[in-house]
């Protein structure tokens, strides 16, 4: 990257959107329920927070 390029930001509410799909996908994955619960409540979390922004 030269000095003067500019760098696009990902808007937030794209960035929790992506991030409740990885802690869903997460939760899916896990190994031990508490993981599967901890993750699943990120996942709702990051959700709640884009649907927030798009009000």
């Amino acid at each position: 990257m030269s000095a003067g390029e500019k760098v696009a930001m990902e808007s937030n509410v794209r960035y929790y959107a992506r991030r409740a799909a990885y802690e869903a996908n997460a939760a899916a994955k896990a190994i031990t329920p508490e993981a599967a619960m901890r993750r699943r409540a990120l996942a709702e979390m990051f959700s709640r927070k884009a649907q927030e922004l798009c009000i």
